[in-house]
């Protein structure tokens, strides 16, 4: 409880040191971040002001060697150099080169013969050797580095003589002492500059410190990765002074060389050094802050809460009503309290918890019992993998395997193991399931003592104790199976034999025409022939439909539109009809009619059409058409056949509408329930309609 009058310093200003004093870890962080970023400036300091004195030095150096060579070119326009050397005045070439020397404050100047002997020379009387300067082989002039005995390194620049004529009179060179010009690069880059002829063998500025007698120091000299543009950036020492370099490759008459610059290291180091002790300093001084914070916060804080996680660990271990003292009387005192309240209320809820755990283990045993005593096999599958989790007892008598053993051989181990009852397919009716369909499929499955068997699978997504699954259950449909077996080779044979009988019909049907052909073979009388034509023609259209049966899939019925265009033609072959004075049309829609129905219509298309073929056409002068048709319309199928001739003339040929053909189509009209309608004007059109 709060004291009256006194100031309580809560959890949350204890949190708020606490939190101060974690926040010296960004500024830990910011620290070592700001370590970086100085190391890094620092190096793009040194980067660029290494490359820009370099680059200083290097446009000194270019700007005196264009400077040599703008006077190369100047002197050999100089016509008393011409003159006295045609003349071969030597007193009067050196005076002449002496001048010339001054005037372009050179270092030396010479003249070489067209055969490169020494003619002349001014001012160090150089080269002692003429074959080491580097002659022009044209009107260029040809630059090289060398150097003389006593150690003096040049620039040497030579160029080609020509007299009035053209010819070649000899080579005018000057020369630049290599020290000079770095004494030159010096003055221009503010820093030291030297030449680097070759290993151990250096052309320094004045103020680069040299070893004893004057010899160039040794440079302990080592490449950098990457560089500026063409320089090349180094670490060395001179006479024990640490120097960045900052070179670039100069070739002058096949001679390799690099110039550069020489930057003290301390000049560079110094600020950057100064830069890290201050960050380091304030990294100490953040860490001494932490360390005070944190003391503060572990004695207010942590170990108050360390207490509370002790009995919190002991409540999660199962001892329940554990309580801790509640000590100050800020946050954490009242939370100390507020667990003690809950540590009793966790004591009671546990006699409620093992109630409702005894509740629902007698719940999980009814529901096996259930699971266990359903007849047909249901297995368990994980909706991400398609592995068997669990199944129930069914399973042992319909596979010969427990349980477990289905778990662990899966479902290859309960299928045939052959496309499509492989586990391949198993897991495509899986992921069906799980896409929220209900598959069904009968499988061939595989007992533990190796015997095939069939079952019918049927696969629902369900959710088990709140995890999603699939559940398939197997019913053994081998009897069904064989019996489907059983009826589909019934089926065959009775269609084999259905099929014989139609070709049976079919032989009688021809043996019947075969005796009216041997009748029509010993007779002459045209009545009798006439009388024997009309039934045989009968038959024979009887004959086709069996054949059309025979020949067909389907023995229950035919396509009348080909039947009908077979018989009409062979028809009006018969009858030995003239093609070319009578045409035959036939539009016929594919309707199909099973035998009841097909021999009726046949044998009104015979009738129908031997009426017109004998009838319709009696002039052998007279030519026109005979039309069948074919026909279905909404509830009805319409057969018509039609001619142009002479229409029914009961004297003409003894064609009445009420002879024997018209007569036995009427009659079959009749038989399918149909209609038939006779049309007499210019020609005749019979029309049957029957239900469809």
């Amino acid at each position: 409880m709060t004291v009256p009058g006194r100031r309580r310093f809560g959890i949350s200003r204890k949190l708020s040191l606490a939190f101060a004093a974690v926040a010296l870890i960004p500024l830990a962080a910011a620290l070592v971040a700001s370590l970086s970023v100085l190391l890094s400036q620092a190096r793009i300091v040194e980067s660029e002001v290494l490359w820009g004195k370099a680059r200083l030095a290097q446009l000194a150096y270019q700007g005196r060697r264009d400077g040599l060579s703008r006077a190369l070119e100047a002197a050999s326009r100089d016509n008393a150099i011409l003159v006295n050397l045609e003349l071969g005045l030597d007193l009067a070439l050196s005076g002449t080169l002496a001048e010339f020397v001054r005037g372009q404050n050179l270092d030396g100047a010479w003249l070489i013969g067209p055969d490169g002997s020494a003619l002349a020379s001014a001012v160090g009387e150089w080269p002692r050797d003429p074959s080491a300067i580097v002659l022009p082989e044209d009107s260029s002039i040809a630059f090289s580095i060398a150097e003389q005995a006593d150690g003096i390194a040049f620039l040497a620049g030579t160029r080609r003589l020509l007299s009035g004529s053209g010819r070649t009179v000899g080579y005018l060179g000057a020369s630049v002492r290599l020290d000079k010009l770095c004494a030159e690069a010096s003055e221009a880059s503010k820093t030291l500059a030297f030449f680097m002829l070759g290993s151990g063998a250096w052309v320094l500025s004045p103020g680069l410190p040299a070893a004893e007698r004057g010899t160039p120091a040794i440079l302990e000299y080592r490449e950098r990765e990457g560089g500026d543009g063409e320089f090349q950036r180094a670490v060395g020492s001179i006479a024990g002074a640490g120097y960045l370099l900052s070179m670039v490759s100069v070739r002058e008459g096949g001679r390799a060389a690099k110039f550069g610059i020489a930057y003290p290291e301390s000049t560079l180091r110094g600020s950057r050094d100064r830069g890290i002790a201050a960050i380091l300093l304030s990294g100490l001084l953040a860490c001494a802050l932490a360390g005070l914070g944190g003391r503060y916060f572990k004695n207010r804080i942590t170990l108050p809460v360390l207490s509370l996680a002790k009995a919190a660990r002991e409540i999660a271990d199962g001892i329940y009503g554990e309580t801790v003292d509640p000590g100050a009387s800020d946050e954490l005192g009242d939370l100390a309290r507020d667990f003690n309240r809950m540590s009793e209320r966790l004591l009671e809820q546990e006699g409620e918890r093992k109630e409702a755990e005894s509740a629902l283990r007698a719940s999980e045993l009814q529901f096996r019992s259930i699971f266990d005593g359903v007849g047909d096999a249901i297995f368990v599958h994980d909706l991400g993998t398609g592995a068997i989790v669990d199944a129930n007892q069914a399973l042992t008598d319909m596979y010969g395997i427990s349980r477990e053993e289905a778990i662990l051989s899966g479902v290859s181990g309960l299928s045939e193991g052959k496309p499509p009852y492989d586990e391949a397919h198993a897991l495509e009716l899986i992921k069906r399931a799980a896409g929220g369909e209900n598959p069904v499929a009968e499988w061939r499955a595989r007992r533990k003592d190796g015997s095939l068997f069939w079952v019918e699978v049927a696969l629902k997504r369900a959710s088990i104790g709140g995890a999603d699954r699939i559940l398939v259950a197997c019913r053994d449909i081998t009897a069904r199976v064989e019996a489907d077996r059983t009826i589909v080779e019934s089926l065959c044979e009775k269609e084999t034999l259905l099929k014989e009988i139609h070709h049976r019909v079919k032989n009688n049907f021809q043996i019947i025409n075969s005796l009216f052909d041997l009748q029509l073979m010993n007779t002459e009388d045209p009545d009798i022939r006439e009388g024997i034509r009309e039934p045989k023609a009968r038959i024979h259209a009887m004959a086709l439909i069996h054949e059309r049966l025979y020949q067909s899939r389907d023995f229950s019925s035919i396509d009348f539109a080909d039947y009908l265009g077979e018989l009409a033609r062979e028809l009006f072959f018969t009858y030995n009809a003239d093609p070319e004075r009578i045409s035959l049309e036939i539009g016929a829609e594919s309707v199909s009619l099973d035998m009841d129905r097909a021999i009726p219509c046949g044998l009104i298309l015979n009738e129908l059409m031997t009426n017109s073929l004998k009838y319709a056409f009696p002039d052998k002068d007279r030519s026109g058409r005979i039309a069948v048709s074919l026909e279905r319309r909404r509830d009805s199928i319409v057969l018509r056949v039609e001619d142009d001739g002479v229409g029914f003339d009961s004297v003409a040929m003894g064609r009445s509408p009420s002879s024997l053909g018209l007569t036995l189509a009427r009659m079959l009209s009749e038989q399918l329930k149909g209609s038939f309608e006779l049309e007499s004007g210019a020609g005749t059109k019979a029309t049957v309609a029957f239900p469809a």
